[in-house]
Parts: structure tokens; C-alpha cells; sequence
């Protein structure tokens, strides 16, 4: 899978966004049982951004399986109508437009 490099761009300024500084400068892992030294970690930027979206897809809501089997039929049934304005408005909120 190929992403473009205005996703790149997009998802770059999103981990910015949602990163603070002492976030992005590094992570200290627990001092080793023998060290007595604390160790600091910095994260690549990608991984950063992998982390991001891992907790943004935590964050996501369960699939209605119910919901969803009802909407199946009703297609197969040519009797699904959805609000085509309420789901125009859904889709421009979810742009941020």
C-alpha cells in the first residue's frame, strides 16, 4: 500500500498537533535493575505517528453488528432510504468543514 505524500503531510501535522514537546522529545524507560542510570529513548517521528493512530483507533466505537445486518438487508431488500442530507452534514462535519 502506497501513501501519498500529502497523507504523509496531513498525518504529520496531526501527530503535531496532538504531540507536546516533552512527547516528542523523548521517553525515559525505567532505570535497569543493575544501572542505577535512567535511559532516555527518543521515538522516530514515524513511530510517533504509529502511536498516535493506535490510540486513535482505541479511541473508535465498537461496530453495531446488529446495525449493520439491518442495513444489509434493508440494501438487499432496495428498501434502505437513508437521510442523503443528514449524511452529506456527517460527512463535511468529519472533514472539519
Amino acid at each position: 500500500m502506497r501513501i501519498s505524500p500529502e497523507t504523509v503531510a496531513r498525518l504529520q501535522q496531526l501527530l503535531s498537533s496532538h504531540i507536546t514537546p516533552t512527547q516528542s522529545s523523548g521517553v525515559s524507560a525505567p532505570s535497569a535493575p543493575s544501572g542505577g542510570e535512567e535511559t532516555s529513548v527518543v521515538l522516530s517521528p514515524e513511530l510517533r505517528l504509529i502511536l498516535l493512530l493506535h490510540e486513535m483507533v482505541k479511541k473508535l466505537p465498537e461496530v453495531d453488528y446488529q446495525r449493520v445486518a439491518q442495513i444489509q438487508q434493508q440494501l438487499q431488500q432496495g428498501t434502505y432510504n437513508p437521510d442523503t442530507k443528514a449524511v452529506a452534514e456527517a460527512v463535511l462535519r468529519e472533514l472539519g468543514v
